[in-house]
């Protein structure tokens, strides 16, 4: 009875997946087609792209728009003039996503993430400058005239931006124009409307003081996040050859969104030049959003129509095959049961509560006796963890409790004492993540801050939460039949 009740769940299983392959898809995607006679689009995903500048094959020229002196050179983008070998004075550009990035729907607010590499390459001079700025403006993006210099390509004087104008910039200035309150000639800064920025970060007086300059010609890494439940901007640059150093953050809550920005807008970057000169450059970008663009434009039309050539392809060749592996494995198993009943004179009963039944029945790694032995050090006491439902459960926790973690680790990895330090740290985020207490995880920005730094002091973890098997005697229980003789089954999972 035991094998031919849970037998019917795989039956049933497989004629709706045999049902689904051969009658619903091809129906639906038939009906599609026969409905209009145009390419049909399928509901867009939330908006995501990723452009790697020195790989051309990973953007489309038409999904990249470029407003003033920007330009392709190479394997990068630049802002502004590319070369120091004609006149660069007056440089202005734009480079900007092509199509609309839903900002609000009217009700809802998209939450993004953006983060992007560029290099700064100063003229020289005593003076370089003047920088550049990630924006969100109304789409499509307009160049202003006259912005070069510390205007930075976003606005033309020191008036605030209105209407279509208006924007929401993150600034990364290298030059200190001191009537619009710049604090120095190395900092970053959130502007709304306005070049006067709301905050700023001055990298000659971060907690570190270590800190290099923006004009350095070093590889940076911008990451801009924005909460839209909160109206949270954080933005923070990261330098490449200084990984071990923590980033520069500045921060600043939006006051009404929805009154600043459209509901669709341009996302991209802007930078300018004046007497003072140096290079922008691009190498790449990638943008997340929650929100799904409310048109999709050609390209994803084209992008479903493969795609749903490619399911009806797969539908044809993989269905066939995946009804005989169905049918193999529902066979195995049976015949397996059959071979486990006629011995079950040498069995025990587990009674398992209903709500845990499902995750008894489930597929489970078995080791026999030797291994378990073998893995557990002949069940040492050092190495018992506690005792559960079903006996002691022996776990590596003791080594770290120890200090003894560098024998959790590969050796393959390496052990030297820089690597080995490293690996220490990602061990301890680790186990800070799976903490019972919710207010003992780290959230997602410290985890990211965390991993970024190796100076920052990390919490030491405690127990971590694990959970087992519930075993009861109740007459409503299900039946599990389990070997008492020949393997152990131990179920123990870390949440």
């Amino acid at each position: 009875m035991a094998s031919a009740a849970s037998s019917s769940p795989q039956l049933l299983l497989f004629f709706l997946l045999i049902f689904t392959c051969f009658i619903l898809l091809p129906l639906s995607l038939d009906a599609q087609e026969t409905g209009n006679n145009t390419v049909s689009v399928d509901s867009p995903e939330r908006l995501s792209f990723s452009f790697d500048f020195s790989n051309a094959s990973s953007y489309n020229a038409g999904d990249v728009r470029f407003e003033g002196n920007a330009s392709v050179h190479g394997g990068l983008i630049d802002l502004t003039c590319h070369s120091f070998g004609e006149s660069v004075e007056g440089c202005i550009g734009r480079m900007s996503y092509n199509h609309p990035v839903p900002f609000h729907d009217g009700t809802t607010l998209a939450s993004f993430d953006t983060s992007f590499t560029f290099v700064i390459k100063p003229n020289n001079l005593p003076a370089p400058g003047d920088g550049l700025a990630f924006f969100l403006s109304g789409y499509p993006s307009s160049l202003p005239p006259d912005t070069d210099g510390g205007s930075l390509g976003l606005i033309n004087d020191d008036a605030a931006a209105y209407g279509s104008g208006q924007f929401v910039a993150v600034e990364f200035d290298t030059y200190q124009n001191v009537d619009w309150g710049d604090p120095s000639d190395n900092h970053i800064g959130i502007d709304v409307n306005t070049l006067r920025s709301v905050n700023t970060t001055d990298l000659n007086t971060t907690a570190s003081g270590l800190l290099p300059s923006l004009k350095v010609h070093a590889t940076m890494t911008a990451t801009i996040q924005f909460d839209g439940t909160t109206g949270m901007l954080v933005a923070s640059l990261l330098f490449h050859d200084h990984r071990s150093m923590e980033p520069a953050v500045v921060t600043y809550v939006l006051q009404d969104p929805k009154s600043l920005l459209p509901r669709e807008v341009a996302v991209g970057f802007s930078a300018g030049s004046g007497t003072s000169t140096e290079l922008h450059q691009i190498l790449a970008w990638s943008f997340n959003s929650t929100l799904a663009a409310s048109i999709p434009h050609k390209g994803w039309q084209k992008v479903n129509y493969a795609r749903r050539k490619s399911i009806v392809l797969a539908t044809v060749v993989v269905a066939p095959i995946l009804t005989l592996f169905v049918c193999g494995i529902t066979s195995l198993k049976f015949i397996k049961r059959r071979i486990r009943g006629k011995g079950s004179q040498d069995k025990g009963e587990v009674n398992v509560k209903e709500e845990d039944a499902a995750l008894v029945l489930a597929e489970f790694t078995v080791y026999d006796f030797l291994q378990v032995l073998e893995a557990t050090n002949n069940f040492s006491k050092e190495n018992k963890l506690g005792q559960g439902g079903f006996g002691p459960v022996y776990k590596a926790w003791q080594l770290w409790k120890d200090g003894l973690w560098l024998q959790l680790v590969d050796t393959a990895l390496g052990t030297d004492q820089g690597h080995a330090l490293q690996l220490r740290r990602c061990i301890n985020i680790a186990l800070l993540c799976v903490q019972e207490n919710a207010v003992d995880r780290p959230t997602m920005p410290e985890v990211v801050a965390m991993l970024c730094s190796e100076s920052m002091a990390l919490p030491e973890p405690k127990h971590p939460a694990y959970f087992h098997v519930r075993v009861g005697t109740e007459e409503s229980s299900a039946v599990v039949e389990t070997s008492s003789v020949d393997v152990t089954i131990s179920v123990l999972h870390g949440r």
